[in-house]
């Protein structure tokens, strides 16, 4: 299989991968064929590099239209936000969302460190799912991160001083990021993390170090969004000494963390990047990039080296690169005197295949003289793979680093000049890249996922069994992976993922005919399509393996086929098996919509990233498939996923659905009652509807909301199946009202968004909502709300005052939920998080409803002004003769007022408060009478924004 990717990695460009798509496009997959396992293996060549298209995808749906940016400190402030929202009556009620997996397909994971007490204990961070931890070397994993706080975790650190070793410290926020990030040749980040944390029990549990966090007040709240690296001080006893590499600076503590200070950094113009290593006598040395949002450049960017962590010496060396963005560093543990550095910053060649620039990388190594106090630069990067050039096109022999998301090097132990180099791919080289023939590529891509003991590409952290420094171990988008000698050619990897449940999934799907059926179907960042069949979670999921980026996702009822996509229109079906295996794997777009397809690109540019399509739920024949600007309609997708040579057979061009060069199709629905209703929604908040979609050539009718966020992204368009007047719309960006609902097909809309959003107009902490199901069983309806602070239902829609309560809130906590899916047969719901796999239910709606809760208002409670600054009236009537009593609650349904408790009689009451006694935020007014309770929603605003 080495010999065979090699081959294909070095005849893909052009002509070769043109000739290799033609083919693969004609035919079936098996994995018995190697004809056809050939074309598969260079189909799958340049899947991942189109990564940093979905970080401007996740941009645009999240970003605030108003501004063009993401919200400062919005993770930190969504999570606080969070914090204070209801429970959900039916987890109170022992609703039992469980974990469904999988075991065997962990996500992206960005950090790991061996205990020095004990090498089989192992912690490990996820970019989604939380900090885990390993007590037999890699074999199983448990999460020990709590699940309603910041679940980035990007680095950590052991203190290793004598009797400390209990004591670790880990940083939060991806600054660079797939998932969650604008990364191209503009980079914006949104201060994905929430600063820094630690245990004080070896990694068993850990706590938030409130001077970090973003809630806190002070100066320097944006630099622990984002932390690069951690190092603890290993010899001054007196003091417990920290250093992280922040956004902008290096931060220092004398106490464990509880306070910290500026010890090298510009506060103005900050470094985007930094880094931060500690050899075992103390000495430290820094990176600082010149990258940066300030016009001026950072007045510390460069290396740095300092023997007490408060003066520091500027050793950048001698033509330097005038623009660095990510820097890493490394030191040699048998001899400290050596330091290696890799650089990168932007390049001006465009990589074709993913739109954005590639990168230029330099790397050094630095001898320092202990007897002179000097050091000596060394510049080797004329003899690191790809002579520093990171042009994607020269892969497997180039560096690449996706403009440094994937960016890390280590050295081994034992030898101060083998030297590991990671991004994309893995390099070994003996002499420390002192020169080209000792350099061997140990795996990344060319990948096939067929093979589980390939190196999966991306990598973010390498390590060393500390008893054996052969044994190495790599974190990467595939989980965390091993190998028992790391000085061999080819090398051989073993995946050790078993329970570390780090998938981030983009869809999910489960099979709308069946009852009582546990078949659940996603697409999961960077590691394809995965399925499983049983509610037994330590049963591994089966992937439908093309490798690609798993995105949209439908079972056909009875789970008679499936319908997959991939980036920028790709898109197969499969059939299955008597045992539910894959079969006929059939690519399906036409030619006349492939003759678009650029070889060169690598991507059809009619398509949007991140592609959708819907399945006509009637008949689970007739496929709708939006580009960017236009729908296309296929009679019978069932069809050709039995015969590959229909693929070209029933495409229709609905030629009046055009959005405009300045809009593009982002979601598509289809009704079930009545039949053959299509709609489709846009990135700049439009939502049309197309009757009789099914037959002809129908005009759309625009059907967006007049009090619809202007310019923002819908993500989703969930259409009642029992009637499809009733239809709910969602918008995922932050700042703007996300949920509207419609009763009459369109043509009025209602904000839904209730307690989910801060401020009447959606501005504020609230949570990006991304999907929204509406679920109705047992006579009862619940609606689904997933988020990006978890997942949340109410059981009745009802304008501002509707009441969003968390589910799950002890297992599923606070990661991020991209879709939800429900069965209305039986109640079974399925939710795709985005770091911790999939979790499942059968769903009670009885159970989540207040029996005290009545729909109506018949006294017609009302708050007035509101918002207000603390002086409000109140005004109601009374039918009857009756003990009213009437209560001030804060979001959590804690009662922070009570204004009133007396009988009263028949009549309109109007009352005055002064409530400038509480803070700022949400609350509830609650009106209670013999016949029932009433709520009206307050917001207490002193203090403009």
């Amino acid at each position: 299989m080495f010999k065979k990717v090699l081959i294909f990695s070095s005849i893909f460009l052009l002509v070769i991968f043109f000739y290799v798509s033609f083919m693969y496009f004609q035919g079936s997959r098996s994995t018995s064929s190697p004809e056809v396992l050939k074309p598969k293996l260079a189909m799958k060549l340049p899947g991942n590099h189109f990564a940093l298209m979905n970080a401007e995808y996740i941009f645009m749906k999240t970003r605030d239209p108003n501004t063009g940016e993401l919200p400062v400190n919005i993770k930190s402030k969504e999570l606080a936000f969070a914090s204070r929202l209801p429970v959900s009556k039916s987890s109170q009620r022992d609703q039992d969302w469980e974990w469904r997996g999988p075991e065997n397909a962990a996500g992206r994971m960005l950090c790991m460190a061996f205990d020095v007490d004990n090498e089989n204990n192992i912690l490990s961070g996820s970019a989604s799912g939380g900090m885990w931890r390993s007590t037999d070397q890699a074999q199983n994993w448990e999460k020990v991160t709590a699940p309603n706080v910041e679940q980035s975790a990007t680095c950590l650190t052991q203190d290793t001083r004598s009797g400390k070793h209990h004591i670790w410290y880990y940083g939060t926020g991806e600054l660079l990021s797939t998932t969650n990030r604008n990364v191209s040749t503009n980079i914006r980040t949104i201060g994905t993390g929430n600063g820094i944390f630690k245990s004080t029990d070896n990694g068993e549990t850990w706590f938030p170090l409130e001077s970090t966090q973003g809630g806190s007040p002070g100066l320097l709240l944006d630099i622990f969004q984002g932390i690069w690296n951690i190092v603890s001080d290993p010899v001054t006893m007196d003091k417990d000494i920290v250093y992280a590499a922040c956004y902008g600076a290096i931060m220092r503590s004398e106490d464990g963390g509880n306070t910290w200070s500026l010890t090298l950094g510009d506060l103005n113009a900050k470094s985007f990047a930094t880094d931060v290593v500690c050899t075992s006598d103390g000495v430290l040395y820094a990176a600082l990039s010149s990258y940066c949002w300030s016009p001026d450049r950072p007045q510390k960017a460069g290396i740095w080296r300092s023997v007490d962590g408060l003066s520091w010496t500027n050793i950048t060396p001698d033509n330097f690169p005038p623009q660095t963005r990510v820097m890493k560093l490394a030191v040699a543990p048998s001899n400290e005197n050596i330091v290696y550095l890799v650089t990168e910053t932007a390049s001006d060649t465009l990589v074709p295949f993913s739109g954005i620039f590639n990168t230029e990388n330099t790397f050094w190594k630095y001898n320092y003289n202990p007897i002179s106090d000097l050091g000596v630069w060394e510049d080797r990067t004329q003899f690191m793979p790809g002579g520093g050039d990171g042009n994607f096109t020269s892969y497997p022999n180039a560096f690449i680093v996706y403009g440094g998301y994937t960016i890390t090097l280590n050295v081994k132990p034992d030898d101060e000049n083998v030297v590991f180099l990671a991004g994309m791919e893995l390099f070994r080289s003996t002499t420390g890249f002192a020169d080209t023939l000792h350099t061997s590529w140990m795996g990344g891509y060319p990948f096939d996922m067929d093979s589980i003991h390939q190196l999966h590409p991306d990598n973010h952290d390498i390590a060393f069994l500390p008893s054996d420094p052969d044994i190495l171990f790599m974190c990467n988008d595939g989980g965390i992976q091993k190998t028992e000698n790391c000085m061999v050619t080819p090398t051989y990897w073993d995946r050790m993922n078993n329970r570390l449940v780090t998938s981030q999934f983009y869809s999910v799907c489960v099979d709308h005919a069946a009852v009582g059926d546990d078949y659940i179907l996603g697409g999961l960042q960077d590691n394809n399509w995965y399925y499983t069949a049983t509610d037994n979670v330590a049963q591994f999921w089966v992937s439908i393996d093309i490798c690609y980026d798993g995105f949209a996702t439908v079972i056909a009822d009875n789970r008679e086929y499936c319908a997959l996509s991939a980036y920028s229109g790709n898109i197969w079906t499969s059939l299955f098996d008597e045992q539910m295996n894959t079969k006929d794997i059939f690519y399906q777009l036409p030619d006349t919509l492939l003759k678009y397809y650029n070889p060169l690109m690598g991507s059809n540019p009619i398509f949007p990233f991140y592609q959708n399509f819907i399945l006509d739920p009637n008949d689970n024949k007739t496929f709708y498939l939006p580009t960017k600007k236009s729908m296309w309609r296929k009679f019978d997708l069932k069809a050709a996923a039995h015969d590959t040579n229909l693929r070209n057979v029933g495409w229709e061009h609905l030629s009046h659905v055009d959005v405009g060069e300045a809009s593009q199709i982002t979601i598509v629905s289809v009704s079930k009652n009545p039949a053959n209703r299509l709609f489709y929604g846009t990135d700049l908040g439009k939502v049309f509807r197309l009757d009789e979609a099914h037959t002809g050539n129908p005009v759309p009718v625009e059907i967006t909301g007049e009090n619809f966020p202007l310019n923002a992204y819908i993500a989703c368009i969930d259409v009642d199946p029992e009637n499809a007047d009733n239809l709910v719309v969602v918008f995922s960006n932050y700042s703007v009202m996300s949920i509207f609902q419609s009763q009459d097909g369109g043509t009025t809309w209602t904000a839904q968004g209730g307690n989910l959003e801060e401020y009447p107009d959606g501005s504020g902490s609230g949570p990006s909502v991304r999907w929204v199901e509406k679920l109705t069983s047992q006579g009862h309806t619940v609606y689904f709300a997933g988020t990006s602070v978890g997942l949340f239902s109410t059981t009745e829609m009802k304008g501002d005052s509707t009441i969003w309560a968390q589910e799950g809130n002890e297992n599923i906590g606070n990661v991020i939920i991209d879709m939800v899916d429900a069965r209305q047969t039986d109640g079974f719901v399925a939710i795709a998080t985005h770091g911790n796999g999939v979790y499942s239910t059968y769903y009670n709606p009885a159970a989540a409803i207040d029996e005290d809760d009545i729909s109506q208002n018949p006294h017609h409670l009302k708050v007035f002004p509101n918002p207000s600054n603390g002086n409000v009236t109140i005004s109601f009537n009374v039918t009857e003769p009756c003990h009213i009593e009437l209560t001030i609650y804060n979001t959590a349904g804690k009662a922070v007022s009570h204004l009133m408790s007396k009988d009263v009689n028949k009549g309109q009451l109007s009352l005055s408060y002064d409530l400038r006694n509480l803070t700022d935020g949400l609350y509830f007014v609650t009106l209670k009478t013999g016949k029932g309770s009433y709520s009206g929603k307050l917001v207490i605003r002193k203090t403009g924004r």
